[in-house]
């Protein structure tokens, strides 16, 4: 004789409690068996009340929101330092157009063909003038140039933006020098062999960076000998900081103008403060005693002389201006080229000083 099924219905009803251990109680009435469920572990949410993680989107909360900013705004104030220097410089324009004026009216008074040479040489002397604001502009728009260049080159090898315009505005910096012509021609000969655009630019580094980044590298190794030399050498503080002043700069102008730039005043008096911000955030100016001790020995670098690890030490520091100068006036970063380094120069630096002082 078969079994009669029995029906199962769930209950919300306070049942008694069954077994000790037991999450559940049975009750039987009949052929019908009634199962409590169990007790909620939390009171269930309460519908009238609104979830605070259920923003749209949850991330514009005012917790995310950035600091305010507490320092007063400088906007609606006199800035009364520009206005002075423009004052000067209006009145000074003033005073030496009006100096020029009675001068050369003096010139025609005493004899007319003077009047006329003076007023050609002032002529002359603008034209002079505005040529080396037209350079000077230049200088710091080109160095701006290759920095543009460098950031899109970055955005290049991430696939963000086309290799081809990339090239194209690189190309164009060294398509008037004759030195880079058989570069340019191997460029434009095995462009078309490469498809992917970060490809393209690696060959583009391989075949226009190498040879730049090698003469760059032979100034710098110049001027980073010479310095030390001249330093060790020289007994006079004040003449050493000059020396040293003058072929930094010089060494400067040289590989700006290497890599596309103008080496006007104005573009390297812009790449000496790009060249210092550089170092400030690198760390690159942190030249000890531990560096040359790194390189020369533990204890050779206290029986140097003074004078000889003045030299040294600033032998070294020029390296590394002239490779954060490399670093910004490259128009295309470091990516299928090593990077120089620093102790592939310091090696040779002091086996030159050790050999010229000897």
């Amino acid at each position: 004789m078969s079994r009669k099924p029995t029906a199962i219905r769930m209950s919300k009803k306070p049942e008694s409690k069954g077994k000790a251990g037991t999450g559940a109680s049975t009750k039987k009435s009949g052929d019908v068996r009634t199962i409590r469920s169990p007790k909620a572990l939390a009171p269930p949410f309460p519908e009238d009340q609104e979830d605070l993680f259920d923003q749209s989107p949850f991330m514009d909360n005012d917790d995310n929101q950035p600091p305010p900013n507490h320092l007063p705004s400088s906007t609606g104030r006199i800035r009364w330092a520009s206005i002075l220097v423009a004052s000067l410089i209006t009145l000074f324009s003033l005073v030496a157009g009006f100096w020029l004026k009675t001068t050369i009216e003096d010139f025609f008074t005493v004899n007319s063909g003077l009047g006329w040479l003076a007023t050609a040489l002032v002529v002359v002397a603008g034209v002079a003038l505005l040529a080396l604001i037209l350079r000077e502009i230049i200088s710091v728009a080109r160095l701006r140039k290759l920095s543009a260049l460098r950031h899109e080159t970055e955005q290049g090898l991430l696939g963000a933006k086309e290799a081809k315009p990339i090239i194209k505005s690189v190309v164009s910096l060294y398509s008037a020098r004759d030195d880079m012509k058989w570069h340019l021609d191997a460029l434009k000969e095995y462009d078309a062999e490469v498809l992917s655009d970060p490809d393209r630019l690696h060959l583009a580094e391989r075949l226009l960076m190498r040879p730049l980044d090698s003469e760059a590298k032979r100034i710098i190794e110049s001027s980073a000998k010479r310095i030390s030399l001249i330093t060790a050498l020289n007994p006079s503080p004040v003449l050493d900081i000059l020396f040293v002043g003058f072929q930094v700069l010089q060494m400067l102008r040289k590989v700006m103008a290497l890599y596309g730039g103008k080496p006007a005043l104005a573009g390297a008096i812009k790449l000496v403060r790009m060249v210092a911000t550089h170092l400030a955030i690198t760390g690159g100016l942190a030249v000890s005693d531990t560096v040359l001790q790194q390189f020369i020995g533990k204890g050779l670098a206290g029986r140097l002389s003074a004078k000889l690890g003045e030299g040294t030490v600033n032998g070294i520091m020029a390296t590394r201006i002239g490779l954060a100068a490399i670093d910004l006036c490259r128009p295309m970063p470091f990516a299928a080229i090593e990077k120089p380094s620093l102790s592939g120069f310091i090696g040779e630096l002091f086996m030159g000083n050790r050999q010229q002082t000897s």
